[in-house]
């Protein structure tokens, strides 16, 4: 009788490999530790139908010898979940084997976690004493350097301070600059590719957004469709046509006065937005000549800082950890804990292979027929005489065989041809009036 259980157990934030972690979890669960401890912890050898009768030493090795001999463990395809499976000829033996390999597991890692929490601990009181000794030193020679350098008043830290967020505000000043210094400079090209192209076909107007010279261009075009017109109507010195040439003379001479304004706008722009690109990089070079400028007093305060910060930071961090390993040590708890307990299966009887058998069986045959079925339905090819007789709506003549270039050199191909010609031809000279 085969008992399933799964275990969730922790993972290792140090690990690198999850699989080799985990695989050597799968390890300690079958090693001759957890199963002494699985003994222990769920008094296996004190259940008869897991150690039989005998001395309490026999109890317990053969309890030892089912547990090994009976429980198997295996990674799950949920995260952080292993199955453990106890096989036995007594369902309730299966289910006890289970769920003490399970506490088996627990005990090992609290003991384990206990074990080496009192080494971490011991060695946390250490390195905090030591760090402590550090940072009173740091903050004794930050004093003195202070005292020295006369920085009571007005702090190193506050001028720099300062100048990085000027530095900070100019580079983004700067940079905002250069984008639009780009997008004009693209744009002023742009616009005199168009105005070279022409001012009628071109996107000029569109590109600089200029409403007067799209309203120009469209009066022009207006004009000009009225010119040809009339030029079509009136004689060439007719004075209402030469009055319209004058007027989309004077059209297209607006339009050339507005595409020149256009682009010398363009050009206004981009100059305008390269000078002051110019200026924000020049006031960021300054601001950072003034950083630079500090001196080697900055550097020594910047140095003494850090060595105070990194001695502040690893104090924090090892008195926060030497207070969890203080509880931790105290606690009895284990990141190991069953998802579900074990359970004795209710129906111990043999399985009814017999309507498996023949359940497939029948089922195998119905998708075969109805594969049949469906190929037959699916099926184009044209297979008889009968067919091509009635999808034609004539009579049956004969079959020429089709003769490739990779046939053409096999021997009596031709005259394989030339005989079903001879089949052919009777039955057309009999079918022509």
């Amino acid at each position: 009788r085969s008992v399933e259980q799964a275990v969730e157990y922790g993972t290792s934030k140090w690990s690198a490999d999850r699989a080799t972690f985990y695989n050597s979890q799968l390890t300690i669960m079958r090693s001759q530790a957890v199963a002494e401890l699985s003994v222990k912890e769920a008094k296996l050898d004190q259940i008869p139908a897991v150690a039989g009768q005998g001395t309490p030493a026999q109890r317990y090795r053969a309890a030892l010898g089912a547990v090994r001999s009976s429980a198997a463990v295996s990674l799950s395809d949920l995260e952080r979940t292993v199955w453990i499976k106890a096989t036995h000829k007594d369902p309730v033996a299966a289910a006890a084997i289970a769920n003490a390999l399970v506490a088996g597991y627990q005990a090992f890692n609290r003991d384990r976690y206990r074990d080496g929490n009192k080494h971490a601990t011991e060695w946390l009181a250490h390195e905090l004493d030591t760090v402590e000794q550090e940072l009173a030193l740091a903050d004794k020679k930050i004093g003195a350097f202070k005292q020295t350098n006369d920085l009571l008043s007005f702090s190193l830290e506050d001028q720099r301070s300062l100048l990085g967020s000027r530095i900070t505000h100019y580079s983004e000043q700067a940079s905002q600059a250069k984008t639009e210094r780009i997008s004009l400079e693209l744009a002023y090209k742009k616009i005199n590719e168009a105005k070279q192209a022409g001012i009628i076909d071109s996107s000029i107007f569109d590109l600089a957004e200029s409403t007067t010279g799209r309203f120009l261009r469209e009066k022009y075009v207006a004009a000009t469709i009225d010119l040809e017109s009339l030029s079509a109507n009136l004689g060439p010195l007719h004075p209402t046509r030469l009055e319209q040439i004058e007027r989309v003379s004077k059209l297209k001479a607006a339009l050339n006065d507005e595409a020149d304004v256009v682009a010398v706008t363009a050009h206004d722009k981009y100059k305008k937005a390269l000078a002051l690109e110019g200026r924000m990089n020049a006031e960021v070079d300054a601001l950072k000549q003034q950083a630079f400028d500090l001196g080697p007093q900055e550097i020594a305060h910047g140095a003494l800082l850090r060595k105070r910060q990194e001695a502040a930071e690893r104090a924090t961090h090892l008195r926060e950890r030497y207070n969890q390993n203080n509880m931790a040590g105290r606690l009895q708890a284990t990141n190991v804990r069953p998802l579900d307990a074990a359970m004795v299966p209710r129906n111990s009887g043999a399985k009814k292979w017999t309507f498996y058998v023949g359940a497939g069986g029948a089922m195998g045959f119905l998708m075969a027929v109805g594969l049949i079925l469906l190929m037959h339905q699916l099926d184009s090819r044209i297979h008889r005489v009968a067919q091509i007789e009635e999808l034609g709506g004539s009579g049956f003549l004969g079959a020429l065989p089709i003769i490739k270039d990779a046939d053409s050199g096999q021997p009596n191909i031709m005259s394989r041809f030339q005989e079903a010609i001879r089949i052919v031809r009777p039955n057309i000279n009999f079918m022509a009036p």
